[in-house]
């Protein structure tokens, strides 16, 4: 089994290794059967095999999923190299095999710790034609032990001289409930506008169930399925539309692989109302982390329509690359 802990904060994790050494600290990471562990005394960060570990003791609160999806938020223990014992919030003790644990990461109480925050740009300018050419990406999140509300978004605007302004804004935000059984109830509202589309606005909410096919903190992995509104309104004189939509989406995550993080999501929503309709989104991100909470990040976003209105095109892709921060 392969899972994660990530920044652990608690002051004073031990772990006791052999021969009886204690090391005292902030667990950090706990990857591939590997523990990682700050300490004062020790410029580096020290990595231990889950092996050599005699006992093991958190501070800091976590949240654990089982492989039955029950979530339980509490401290961990861990005697020798087989069982985990966990303290619940309500005062249980809790004991599993290692093999047994489906997700372990970080859970604080205050909202600074909840609350997560990134943004990155991206610039370009030319002397021919006076080009100009923005772009932006950027997510906002809050989450607890029960339930996420997340908006995402991205953007680019071009102008040059003897051409149209070209623009495009993509935004969502959406809102999960987990549920027993690594099942959950999902909503969200989106939002596109984009010249290449003729689409002055679009506005899609839908409502769904998803189910969690891989939830380790390095790999996730989702499915979700429901129906969705669709209004549109267009530029120039063509009407507005508005019709009602199925939809399939999946999201995939890979998170602190080395120093890069990797997400895509994908939706094709399949009109009921306008029968040989159907569109597909899709976005895949590309993070490399820097120092002082700076990154790198690359990210591709492709929209399509197998109906768009008359004179515009039915697929419309953006390609950025920009240097963000995250909190």
């Amino acid at each position: 089994m392969i899972f994660s802990l990530q920044h652990l904060q608690g002051q004073n994790d031990s772990i006791v290794v052999a021969d009886h050494i204690v090391l005292v600290g902030t667990v950090k990471k706990i990857n591939k059967s590997v523990i990682t562990i700050e300490t004062e005394f020790s410029k580096n960060d020290i990595r231990i095999e889950r092996e050599e570990i005699k006992s093991m003791a958190t501070k800091g609160q976590l949240i654990m999923t089982d492989r039955e999806g029950l979530r339980y938020y509490g401290t961990l223990t861990s005697m020798g190299k087989d069982s985990i014992y966990m303290t619940t919030d309500d005062h249980r003790i809790l004991t599993y095999h290692w093999d047994d644990l489906y997700n372990l990461e970080e859970y604080r109480t205050d909202f600074k710790h909840r609350f997560s925050f990134s943004i990155d740009f991206g610039f370009s300018m030319a002397q021919a034609n006076n080009l100009i050419q923005w772009s932006s990406n950027g997510v906002i999140g809050y989450k607890t032990i029960n339930w996420i509300i997340e908006s995402n978004f991205n953007g680019i605007i071009s102008s040059q001289e003897d051409t149209d302004r070209i623009y495009r804004w993509e935004q969502q935000i959406e809102f999960a409930l987990f549920l027993p059984k690594n099942w959950f109830v999902h909503s969200e509202l989106g939002f596109l506008t984009s010249s290449e589309q003729k689409i002055e606005a679009r506005f899609v909410p839908r409502v769904g169930v998803g189910k969690i096919l891989i939830r380790f903190n390095e790999i996730n992995w989702n499915i979700t399925g429901g129906g969705n509104m669709n209004f549109e309104r267009y530029t120039g004189n063509s009407e507005d539309r508005r019709t009602v939509e199925a939809f399939l989406g999946t999201d995939f995550n890979l998170i602190d692989i080395g120093d890069f993080n990797l997400s895509n999501r994908n939706s094709l929503f399949k009109s009921v109302t306008e029968a040989d309709r159907w569109r597909f989104d899709t976005a895949i991100d590309l993070r490399y982390k820097l120092p002082l909470n700076l990154y790198v990040s690359t990210g591709f976003t492709y929209n399509y329509d197998s109906s768009p209105i008359v004179g515009a095109d039915g697929n419309d892709y953006v390609l950025r690359i920009g240097v963000g921060w995250e909190l």
